[in-house]
């Protein structure tokens, strides 16, 4: 197996995956017949670029050098930097193949002296039918005496003749060289070299070379012209066997699978199963022949590194073969991102799959695709995004972000920048360093990778708890180091916006992390979280516990149950600190008696607030302040803080709407029902309140109508709703 970046041809039979042997072995018998028939003959090796053609010349000049009785010589004429230097490689060429013996040397010399008088007619001008009486000039001065070209030539012709050893002559690479460059070589060997024992094996690209031919004047530009030439050159055509699909795709594992095993990747059946489906639907198309394979190798060989252990090795071969055989497909995949990924609303304008398909296909055509290629291409892209299968077989398919995130699939608006940018972004974290920052954590010692993670919260929280939450192990010692780190981004997340999953994301962790915590810890734990957070978090965090288990028809469990214990010491501690404080200055009353309420029903709400008015700590207007939460609002611009509607019925649970329109002092003046009120001063808030309870006790009235204007109740957000917007 050769180097995976090396496109070098193969040298023994070892390496020959394409069964070249039996080739090369008839190449020679027939190199021997054509020796026995005439003295001098052209042989033409042909094949498609990249088939392998230079393997089966390095098969066939070791066995004929082994054998003995022929000289085997190189030349190298696309390596020319221009046509002098053609022809004097052509000759140093054939000079090579004569042993440096003394009958050897007498050859060399006579071989020699007709390079010399040939090349001034050989020159580019004479070859090409260009000026001959330049070249005539020039042969005055070389010809030694008055022995004519013809006397050279022959005498060279005599020694070979009765040097008896055949001589064989390789050039390979013909099709890369520029039309003056190919007519020159093909001249050379028909003509000038046409010598005794002198035989030639010239391979190159056949389409290629009447491509060129076909440019020259010889041709003008007409394609039987140049075949009729190419014919009168080659006296023997070989063609080169074609790869079998099988060869091929042997190749193509053996590549693939030293790369898997030098850069140790975790490479399952299921993973074969994705690639050997992306291959047969398109890549094999594409992948022909040996050099396509070898160059579409060493593009993953090349890239990979960049993004090791950060991607899945499946989806990232797939995409390194469109970037290396459908460049132009590369920009419109990444333009179209939103759609791939299924981040973009598509509602209430989503495409049918019809029209998805119509849409793709014609993006392929503007990237340059075949018509005769779309429909496999589209296949393998399906492999890639589900949006593009599901138009391809009329269903929709359920696959998660959470599951293609999880296998870091280039379908996952997590991953997919990292296929195509080839790194990962300044708003993304290496997968590896957030495991980093886990073992750290687990060590009981966070150090630079986790501060790490905790400087890119305040950029991209949910991507930074989507991959914390998929990789850290869930168990109890992880869940106890973690949870209050976890706890402590809360001042960092906030609230949220109306399409941020942050919040939701960290309490809902929060919540499986203080479950996964041992029993015998739980008050410590909940200390721990509370200090890191606030106790509203800690009390939203368990009230979604319990509410889980309550919808489950699930009784508490020992653990459940002294968490709810914890968490309602830990609000009534809470409680006691902030009625300590002017009201004005205390915050989520309302929010931690809605989540004391929740986790214990029976709990007597009212002694405790009938217990900090009746000591004149907060009065009663002021106590009522406290239910209306202050939250945020946003028009499209930066978010700006907003007064929400006051909770009647946390009021009517605690204090009794009775007693609160009996303690609220002088009848307030009627406020607009607006929803959202930017003045946040308390002042506001006890007005707002209050006149919500004016309002409250008109609709109530007997023969009263309901008042349009009167607000929505803030209840019907539910708990996790007021701890937010107080907090």
């Amino acid at each position: 197996m050769h180097g995976l970046l090396s496109d070098d041809p193969i040298e023994d039979l070892a390496s020959d995956l394409f069964r070249r042997g039996p080739f090369a072995d008839r190449v020679i018998d027939l190199l021997d017949n054509v020796a026995s028939e005439t003295p001098s003959a052209v042989l033409g090796l042909m094949g498609p670029w990249g088939s392998g053609k230079t393997s089966a010349l390095q098969l066939i000049r070791a066995r004929v050098s082994g054998r003995g009785d022929w000289t085997v010589a190189e030349m190298n004429p696309w390596m020319m930097a221009d046509l002098p230097s053609l022809i004097d490689e052509f000759f140093l060429s054939l000079l090579s193949a004569i042993p440096n013996t003394d009958k050897g040397k007498a050859i060399r010399h006579k071989l020699a002296r007709y390079a010399k008088a040939v090349a001034p007619f050989a020159s580019p001008f004479k070859v090409l039918g260009i000026d001959p009486g330049k070249a005539m000039t020039a042969a005055s001065g070389i010809l030694e005496g008055d022995q004519s070209i013809d006397g050279h030539r022959k005498e060279l012709e005599d020694a070979l003749r009765e040097h008896g050893k055949p001589i064989l002559l390789i050039a390979d690479d013909l099709d890369r060289l520029q039309p003056d460059e190919l007519l020159l070589v093909f001249k050379l060997v028909r003509l000038v070299g046409r010598l005794p024992n002198t035989y030639y094996l010239l391979a190159f690209d056949e389409k290629s070379a009447l491509d060129v031919l076909s440019s020259t004047d010889l041709a003008r530009t007409d394609p039987a012209r140049a075949l009729a030439y190419l014919e009168k050159v080659i006296q023997v055509r070989l063609d080169l066997p074609p790869a079998h699909p099988r060869q091929v795709a042997r190749l193509l594992d053996q590549l693939l699978d030293a790369i898997v095993a030098k850069h140790e990747i975790e490479f399952s059946e299921a993973d074969g199963h994705r690639l050997g489906s992306a291959y047969h639907d398109h890549m094999k198309l594409h992948l022909r022949e040996p050099r396509q394979v070898k160059r579409y190798c060493a593009q993953i060989e090349a890239t990979y590194p960049l993004v090791k252990g950060e991607v899945d090795f499946s989806d990232f071969a797939v995409v390194t073969f469109l970037r290396t055989v459908h460049p132009g497909l590369v920009p419109v995949l990444v333009a179209n991102k939103d759609e791939l990924t299924r981040t973009k609303r598509e509602w209430p304008d989503k495409p049918t799959r019809d029209e998805r398909l119509t849409a793709w296909r014609a993006r392929l055509e503007t990237a340059g695709v075949q018509e005769r290629d779309q429909l496999s291409l589209l296949r393998l892209l399906g492999g890639l995004f589900l949006p593009i299968k599901g138009a391809l077989d009329h269903m929709e398919y359920a696959g998660s972000h959470p599951e293609q995130a999880s296998d870091r699939r280039v379908g996952s608006s997590e991953y997919f920048d990292r296929y195509f940018y080839l790194g990962v972004g300044e708003s993304d974290i290496q997968d590896t360093r957030v495991r980093a920052a886990l073992a750290e954590v687990m060590a009981g010692q966070p150090a630079d990778a986790w501060s790490e993670v905790e400087a890119l919260v305040a950029t991209n929280a949910e991507l930074v708890l989507d991959k914390l939450r998929r990789m850290a192990p869930m168990e109890p010692t992880m869940a106890e180091r973690l949870a209050p780190l976890v706890a402590s981004f809360e001042a960092t997340v906030g609230g949220g916006g109306f399409l941020d999953r942050a919040p939701y994301l960290l309490r809902s962790w929060a919540a499986e992390l203080v479950q996964a915590a041992e029993p015998e810890n739980m008050q410590r734990f909940v200390e721990q979280v509370a200090t890191a957070s606030s106790v509203v978090f800690l009390a939203a965090t368990c009230d979604r516990i319990v509410r889980a288990s309550a919808e489950a028809s699930n009784e508490l469990s020992d653990t459940q149950i002294d968490l709810a214990r914890a968490t309602i010491d830990a609000i009534r501690s809470e409680l006691d600190r902030q009625a300590t404080r002017p009201p004005e200055e205390a915050e989520s009353v309302a929010g931690l008696l809605t989540y004391w309420r929740s986790l214990e029903p029976e709990a007597d709400l009212r002694a405790w607030l009938a217990g900090v008015i009746d000591s004149g700590r907060w009065p009663m207007p002021d106590v009522l302040g406290l239910f209306v939460p202050v939250g945020s609002m946003s028009s499209g611009g930066p978010r700006v803080p907003a007064l929400g509607d006051p909770d009647l019925e946390l009021i009517e649970e605690v204090l009794g709407i009775e007693a609160a329109i009996a303690g609220m002092g002088a009848t307030a003046e009627e406020a607009e029902s607006t929803f959202w009120d930017t003045d946040v001063s308390f002042r506001n808030r006890v007005r707002r309140v209050q006149a919500a309870l004016r309002r409250h006790q008109l609709q109530t009235a007997p023969n009263s109508t309901p008042d349009p204007r009167a607000p929505r109740s803030a209840g019907a957000e539910g708990p996790d709703h007021l701890g937010s917007a107080e907090s």
